[in-house]
């Protein structure tokens, strides 16, 4: 179990500025900006924030998005739906916080998170903020945080389809629903990569026990197929003016078959079958009660409770060492949280603080 209870405070100044000029009254005048709105606790000095856009015309995954940004690298171990990993400014991936809508994801068992397992078609922007990031996300983070935030509701009805082929026999298909009402909305998305995944490679100079036995030869990366769903609902509800109730789940599962290393491919099989399989289910959600203005205009106030089940099964009847492996790891965290967020002008000073108590239990 943990207990937080932790509070910043920032204090802004600007400089007061008097010019004696002679002023003109131009009437009133409304400015409109078509950009997303970012408040300050969105953006800060050391916060880049990644918008749709990028994701589709940047890289085809999440991991390669993120790590286009400065001091951000990702790791992956193959080719569409291998394990990818994120690392910020030297750390390791077990060091960097990876949020979804507000539900932590790391494991608890490995404490990274594989950026594999969240598709892009899903998401509505991912913050990187490099640094501590504690009066948001809690205080484990020593490299940074990176928050994504699933597809939000417009102000006008959307539904998007999306349908892509690629090499290998790679599918991918999307589907969302978004319906603005008076008082509430929701948001109904669905996402379907599929891959077979074999591919072909040059291997090394074949050695057996270190020692050189053949050239280099064309090899087929077999056993390497995967298939993932997502379904991600967002609703939200006004239950007043100022009362508002917000309920999130997003589902993701894989299975995909693990080719495992390169020897086995090449020196092993067919007299050792390739048979490794794994299979992830998870599923986050969260429930979010916020007020604008909690007894006074200048306070916002949030309490919410978010969820994690992370359930990995990972079977290998014929290991080339070994007896057979057949083993599952399961995850649950549930966590409650409240926090006030207070922000008032005084003078040519702007004050915001933010107190928050975090309870978290993983299991």
């Amino acid at each position: 179990m943990r207990y937080e209870i932790f509070a910043i405070i920032i204090i802004v100044a600007f400089p007061f500025i008097s010019q004696a000029q002679e002023s003109v009254d131009i009437g009133e005048v409304e400015v409109r900006s078509s950009a997303e709105h970012e408040s300050q606790e969105d953006i800060g000095a050391f916060t880049t924030v990644i918008k749709p856009s990028e994701l589709d015309t940047k890289s085809k995954s999440v991991a390669e998005a993120i790590s286009e940004t400065v001091g951000v690298d990702s790791t992956s171990l193959g080719g569409e739906g291998s394990l990818s990993t994120v690392s910020i400014r030297g750390s390791s991936s077990e060091q960097v916080a990876v949020f979804l809508d507000g539900v932590k994801l790391n494991s608890s068992t490995t404490g990274s998170v594989d950026f594999a397992s969240i598709p892009p078609d899903s998401i509505e922007r991912i913050e990187i903020i490099r640094g501590n990031a504690s009066a948001r996300f809690g205080t484990d983070a020593i490299g940074g945080v990176i928050n994504i935030v699933t597809k939000k509701v417009g102000a006008k009805r959307a539904i998007d389809l999306k349908l892509t082929g690629a090499s290998f026999e790679t599918l991918h298909t999307s589907e969302s629903w978004r319906e603005p009402r008076d008082g509430w909305d929701f948001v109904l998305s669905h996402t379907h990569e599929s891959s077979a995944g074999d591919y072909t490679f040059r291997s090394m100079t074949t050695t057996l026990n270190g020692t050189p036995v053949g050239p280099a030869r064309i090899f087929t990366r077999i056993h390497n197929a995967s298939i993932s769903e997502d379904v991600l609902t967002k609703f939200n509800f006004d239950i007043a003016e100022k009362l508002h109730f917000s309920l999130s789940s997003d589902f993701y599962w894989n299975d995909k078959e693990v080719p495992g290393t390169e020897e086995e491919t090449t020196l092993l099989y067919p007299a050792d079958p390739l048979e490794a399989q794994e299979e992830i289910f998870r599923d986050t959600a969260g429930v979010k009660l916020t007020m604008d203005e909690f007894f006074t205009k200048n306070v916002l106030w949030e309490t919410g409770i978010t969820y994690l089940f992370d359930h990995d099964h990972y079977t290998n009847p014929s290991p080339p060492v070994g007896n057979p492996i057949d083993v599952t790891y399961m995850e649950n965290s549930p966590e409650y949280y409240s926090q006030w967020i207070h922000s008032k002008d005084w003078k040519n000073a702007s004050l915001s603080s933010t107190f928050r108590y975090q309870y978290s239990y993983d299991r």
